[in-house]
């Protein structure tokens, strides 16, 4: 992505056939809202794994501070299921791109800033976007309620518990778009917390 940008490198894979997995080259250009960014502040959802980048025909081995810049090949393996979401981390900011899915659950790290998900998905969680996911949910549903299947819902997105660490840490949470916005009932009332049994 862009389609008119030729990768510098091929890959040979002998077959996914039977894999639930895509390999994806993207192309960073100055818009892009990838381009900069450090890879562990990309607020990928959980199962992307960058691969490769390829920066003037040389190949860089992607680490967490591995920074994004303007020319990159980002070779990328990812679910389908995930392919509108991360396609919105590395589009051009402005491509209109295709609204993410309704219903589906993609997985994301606690540990992502609310900023970085903003940013990059061009949602509105919270005031504070320094706030992790982790601390975002307990800002919500008290440190009593953290557990798993507990659900916060903002407006048309709901969060959901879906793994803690040892210590009550919120490793994973699953993000998903809803049909309807939820029914405010009093705007000064936080978003809506809800327990799944």
């Amino acid at each position: 992505m862009p389609k008119n940008q030729k990768t510098p490198v091929t890959l040979e894979i002998s077959s996914l056939q039977n894999v639930d997995g895509d390999i994806v080259d993207y192309y960073i250009d100055q818009d892009s809202r990838a381009s900069g960014c450090m890879i562990k502040d990309l607020a990928l959802p959980d199962g992307v794994v960058i691969a490769l980048i390829v920066r003037d025909e040389h190949t860089v081995l992607p680490q967490g501070r591995s920074q994004l810049l303007e020319g990159d090949h980002v070779v990328v393996v990812l679910r389908p299921s995930i392919r509108a979401m991360v396609d919105r981390v590395f589009a051009p900011t402005r491509t209109h791109t295709k609204e993410l899915p309704q219903e589906l659950e993609f997985p994301l790290r606690g540990s992502i800033k609310v900023c970085d998900l903003e940013q990059f998905y061009e949602l509105k969680l919270a005031d504070d976007g320094e706030l992790t996911l982790d601390e975002l949910v307990r800002q919500h549903l008290g440190e009593n309620n953290i557990k798993i299947g507990a659900v916060v819902q903002i407006d048309q997105i709901a969060l959901h518990l879906r793994e803690l660490s040892s210590d009550g840490t919120v490793l994973y949470v699953g993000m998903s778009i809803l049909a309807e916005p939820a029914e405010a009932t009093d705007s000064s009332l936080p978003a809506t917390s809800l327990p799944l049994e």
